[in-house]
């Protein structure tokens, strides 16, 4: 399970930008601040720029460092609004190694070279257990490619706006008061630099940091790089962004998996 574990985990940590996008400079400011920033008037600049991406066709490389060692490998993603996912681990010839596909009513990932398929509900529950990440599957491909607006679900009361070392500091909580994600801004262009989300007791469970920002179009940014430290299982990745498509037709049966006659079928432990 330890395999499982480590592949489902690298697998997960995917989103993508184009290799030969422009990259972001101070020269090319995405929104100047003005004087009356706030909280809401932030989300809604994060709002306009994620509301375009339907869909996301994507490649990269992703290293992940735990006790256990080092892992790095190819991994090819697609998704699809709300919550469809499919992540391929790629050996080295390219031969599939595993695939991981999930919607928001169940996970299943498979291994073609073992004939054995796992299954189990699509919840933050079972994507902690199987790859260390506490989110629903409608989160993981906003979140990574920083859009820092938690999901309904999280039911986030009105955020406030604090400033940290020169940049904007988010910070969320939901109706009792509990603390469920900080998220630092950029307040030059409002690019996300930092977000750490937390347990209903504050612990923080996923902190992800961005960086190299590059235009898929000509007022949709994303992060090249990713470093991400999931704390409670003491792992850290990283994410080098080969290439990507965005909205591109994705036909709903890349998201089915059907195992082969003879496959063995487990329940996610």
């Amino acid at each position: 399970m330890i395999r499982l574990r480590v592949s489902a985990l690298a697998l997960l940590l995917i989103v993508g930008v184009v290799a030969c996008s422009p990259r972001l400079t101070l020269q090319e400011p995405i929104m100047q601040p003005t004087a009356d920033m706030d909280a809401e008037v932030i989300l809604a600049r994060f709002d306009q720029r994620w509301q375009p991406a339907e869909a996301l066709r994507a490649l990269a490389r992703v290293t992940v460092t735990s006790a256990q060692g080092r892992y790095s490998t190819r991994q090819t993603f697609l998704w699809h609004r709300p919550a469809l996912l499919r992540l391929d681990t790629l050996g080295l010839f390219g031969q599939l190694v595993m695939s991981l596909i999930a919607d928001a009513v169940q996970v299943s990932v498979y291994y073609p070279a073992e004939g054995i398929v796992f299954q189990g509900p699509a919840t933050a529950a079972t994507l902690a257990r199987v790859m260390g990440l506490p989110l629903e599957v409608e989160e993981v491909a906003p979140l990574l490619m920083g859009y820092i607006r938690p999901s309904p679900a999280q039911q986030v009361a009105v955020p406030y706006l604090q400033v940290d070392a020169s940049l904007h500091l988010l910070r969320f909580v939901n109706a009792e008061g509990a603390l469920i994600q900080d998220a630092w801004v950029d307040p030059d262009q409002l690019l996300p630099k930092r977000v750490v989300r937390y347990t209903q007791h504050s612990v923080p469970t996923v902190d992800i940091a961005y960086g190299d920002f590059r235009l898929l179009t000509d007022t949709f940014p994303a992060p090249f790089a990713l470093t991400i430290w999931l704390p409670q299982v003491e792992t850290e990745i990283r994410i080098q962004f080969l290439s990507v498509d965005l909205n591109p037709t994705l036909p709903p049966t890349v998201f089915h998996l059907s195992p082969p006659e003879g496959v063995q079928v487990h329940p996610l432990p």
